[in-house]
């Protein structure tokens, strides 16, 4: 049964730290876990190290490292309990007929996060219209930052099919960029912060929110049929990721050295990150808007409601 909103942040706390009582008598759950190392993986972290996922009654067994297609790719085949990744390829494997389902939110896109649209200092591109023709570097082809550009210029006078999109890891993006491979990358953090750091590129526009002021951008994922034999230790799971997320959000300086841990950056760099805002409970509303536009760019040949997507056992 799902957990009504209004009644999920208050009662979390009591049931992760009641309950283990007697399931610890019965030993942890292991779960394998699994993603790249994204910003978005920061509840869980914190989770970890805190100790709320042993008070749930659970033991983690990470493997990080993982693309996020990587990741779906291990979940689908049984390889991992339990992975993070994009909410679009989720939204895809769905569509055909991969039973992938939603067990906890993560990050939630809001037009303050710090991601988005970044060229060089100098280049005479501002508006949407000033990217047509040009060629932009993205994650990998139709992914999530392909379907976030073009909206954003076909929202604001460009025309998206003049743009030629690249798949370039973002890591390597801001390299690219330099040297005058690509006219524009898309990033998220960590890789955000570090090329913003550089002092030699321009902020544009977070793409993703012409999509919708809040999307959510990256979920913990499982199988339909896991969490059919597993319906207790994935609510668990789902209450430990809400519980962690509003911490996160209310503790930034106390998240710092997770930051570091995670993403492997300079603390001083941690220091200068906008945080992504941790989403502690799945919201059809935040999802569906992608779904749409997956149609209108003929990612998808048909739409459906996000509510197919959310396990029963996830906090909403």
């Amino acid at each position: 049964m799902k957990i009504a909103r209004r009644d999920a942040l208050a009662t979390i706390s009591a049931g992760v730290s009641l309950a283990p009582l007697a399931l610890r008598a019965q030993g942890l759950t292991t779960l394998r876990v699994g993603g790249p190392p994204a910003e978005q993986a920061l509840p869980l972290f914190y989770a970890n190290r805190a100790g709320l996922f042993e008070r749930a009654g659970i033991k983690l067994e990470l493997s990080g490292g993982a693309s996020g297609a990587a990741t779906a790719a291990a979940v689908a085949s049984g390889g991992l309990d339990i992975g993070l990744s994009s909410m679009l390829a989720i939204i895809l494997g769905h569509a055909h007929n991969v039973p992938l389902t939603i067990v906890a939110p993560s990050g939630v896109f809001v037009p303050e996060t710090a991601a988005g649209l970044i060229v060089m200092n100098d280049a005479p591109l501002h508006v949407a219209k000033d990217f047509n023709g040009k060629t932009i570097a993205a994650a990998a082809v139709n992914d999530i930052n392909s379907l976030g550009l073009w909206t954003w210029m076909d929202k604001n006078g460009g025309d998206s099919s003049t743009v030629k999109v690249v798949e370039i890891p973002q890591g390597a993006q801001p390299a690219a960029l330099e040297q005058g491979r690509v006219d524009g990358i898309t990033l998220s953090n960590p890789a955000f912060t570090v090329a913003m750091a550089t002092g030699k590129m321009r902020f544009i526009v977070n793409i993703w929110n012409s999509m919708a002021p809040r999307l959510l951008l990256v979920c913990w994922f499982s199988t339909t049929g896991w969490v059919e034999r597993n319906r207790s230790v994935a609510e668990r799971f789902g209450q430990v990721i809400a519980e962690a997320a509003v911490y996160c959000n209310t503790h930034v300086q106390e998240t710092v050295d997770d930051i570091v841990t995670l993403s492997h950056l300079e603390r001083s760099l941690v220091l200068q990150m906008k945080r992504t805002l941790q989403e502690p409970t799945v919201k059809a509303d935040e999802i569906q808007p992608m779904i749409d536009a997956a149609v209108k760019y003929k990612l998808l040949s048909r739409g459906f409601p996000a509510a197919e997507l959310i396990a029963s056992t996830a906090q909403t």
